[in-house]
């Protein structure tokens, strides 16, 4: 899976009672060579595309699992930082630099949409940054798809990432 599903599950509460189904759209493990980062589920609204998660309109999902920790850079990658500066205050982005440096093997972290409410992360059910609207999921997506456009991006990841 790409690094934009680690960001969109730091930048983001667990799910309560969802009012729209959600299933997996893309699911995989982010590896390099033989090292395995983490595990990853992106859930969108039963029978969407996976262009569902660029649209504020609809609920979305990303669950990950910490499988290795140890190649970690020591603080966020500065694009991602950068991507996240205008939409967040200075204190959600030191508790989301924070949960990222406590992340451990077998941590769950995952990020919530919901269009009425917007975005919250939790790190092992504990909700540690909340955001109105879909402004942090944009700058990411954004920040992802710089040298090609979001549609194809999306696609792309959703084709080599299908959930079993």
């Amino acid at each position: 899976m790409n690094r934009v599903l680690l960001l969109l599950a730091l930048v983001a509460a667990p799910a309560a009672a969802q009012p729209t189904p959600l299933a997996p759209a893309a699911c995989g493990v982010r590896h390099t060579l033989w090292i395995e980062h983490y595990s990853a589920q992106l859930y969108l609204p039963k029978g969407t595309s996976i262009a569902a998660v660029s649209d504020p309109g609809m609920p979305k999902m990303l669950r990950m699992r910490m499988l290795n920790t140890f190649l970690m850079p020591p603080e966020i990658p500065r694009r991602w930082r950068e991507a996240l500066r205008p939409v967040l205050d200075g204190e959600d982005l030191k508790r989301l630099q924070d949960g990222y440096d406590g992340l451990r093997r077998g941590d769950t972290v995952v990020v919530t949409y919901r269009p009425k409410t917007g975005i919250a992360l939790s790190i092992n059910e504990r909700t540690l940054v909340t955001a109105e609207g879909h402004a942090a999921i944009d700058a990411l997506l954004a920040a992802w798809s710089r040298d090609a456009p979001l549609e194809k991006k999306l696609a792309g990841t959703a084709a080599r990432n299908r959930c079993a």
